[in-house]
């Protein structure tokens, strides 16, 4: 996949939100703090959609056999999955499925139903998406060829149809729809075909601020309902009352969006000054937990649980820099261990791992 830099820092921002949001009552007690978090899977999920359709056009063609998909497919889940199998194991260990010999049947049950930690639903997306994602960007390309007129016409339709899939089937099929987040994903696609950058136009920015603010105060007003007890969705959040948190209702949905862009105008910003040094180390940063934000979003619950059992610590402010050190960087660390391992085996040895 070709390489902008902005995609991995927007995901920085996200997997950044990931953690935090999962920190509550272990490193915050803040309800301000888990509202401003509610960003982070939709927009991970979006920009799922844009490294796909980058990676789809990367290949200068639109995969027309069953064989060309299932190998786009593979090539893409495979990494993945691994990781996945990996932590899987690593997670059935905080339970009793090792106790007296490993379970071999529940550890299956857990792979096949994502259920070693609340957090690996992401994976089950991940997958299913993935499969749609030739489909989705075969339907995308089309759409676009009909000519400029129309082919945005044909994009709202598109979302609008997978919109409906989604939310029509996420009680009974919800390994396919997934409520909002096949629309999300969808939206990512066109982003990534399109190459849109909202740094384009000046009046982006103001718009992205309004959708944001609007956003926010409509996930504001349902968040807080929801934690007092009331259910009932308010505002536009009534026009798809099965939606929440996880799949997002349109409150969060068009707070994520305003994230989106206007994190993408500051980060494509801030790339035209990696001169400054201040300005670089924040690229870094960003970009650096936007590439690993899969391992991290893996093994961040482990690195807490682990850290809680073995590690004391009364000072707050001591537990945070170092719980979300550990969280962030020990995944990185692994990550790039591992990978230097493989390159090494591979041109060593003309092997491939």
């Amino acid at each position: 996949m070709r390489k902008i830099p902005w995609i991995y820092q927007i995901r920085g921002l996200a997997i950044i939100a990931v953690v935090v949001c999962h920190q509550q009552f272990v490193l915050h007690t803040s309800e301000a703090i888990q509202l401003l978090t509610l960003y982070s899977v939709t927009t991970l999920i979006f920009m799922m959609g844009v490294t796909a359709s980058i990676s789809l056009k990367n290949r200068g063609i639109i995969l027309k056999t069953f064989l060309q998909k299932c190998g786009y497919v593979l090539k893409k889940i495979f990494p993945v999955m691994a990781a996945y199998f990996v932590g899987t194991i690593a997670y059935s260990t905080l339970y009793d499925t090792w106790v007296n010999g490993p379970k071999i049947r529940v550890l299956v049950d857990y792979l096949l139903h994502f259920s070693a930690s609340a957090h690996f639903y992401f994976i089950k997306y991940f997958i299913c998406f993935s499969i749609l994602s030739p489909m989705i960007y075969a339907l995308v390309v089309c759409i676009k060829n009909r000519g400029n007129s129309w082919r945005w016409y044909g994009y709202l339709l598109l979302g609008l149809v997978l919109f409906a899939i989604g939310y029509g089937f996420m009680d009974y099929l919800p390994f396919l729809g997934g409520g909002s987040y096949l629309m999300i994903y969808s939206l990512g696609i066109i982003c990534g075909e399109e190459e849109i950058s909202f740094n384009k136009k000046k009046y982006f920015l103001f718009i992205g601020i309004i959708i944001l603010l609007i956003g926010l105060w409509s996930t504001k007003i349902f968040y807080f309902n929801r934690i007092t007890g009331i259910h009932n969705p308010v505002g536009i959040d009534k026009l798809v009352p099965k939606l929440s948190i996880n799949p997002p209702n349109l409150s969060i949905m068009l707070y994520s969006m305003g994230v989106i862009i206007v994190a993408n105008i500051f980060f494509e910003k801030l790339n035209r000054y990696a001169d400054n040094k201040i300005a670089l180390m924040i690229i870094k940063v960003f970009s650096l937990l936007g590439k690993y934000s899969l391992d991290i979003f893996i093994w961040h619950l482990f690195i807490e649980l682990k850290l809680l059992s073995y590690i004391v610590i009364n000072n707050i402010y001591i537990k945070r820099v170092i719980y979300y050190s550990c969280m962030f960087f020990i995944p990185i660390v692994v990550r790039y261990i591992y990978e230097k391992i493989k390159m090494f085996i591979k041109y060593k040895y003309n092997l491939y791992i």
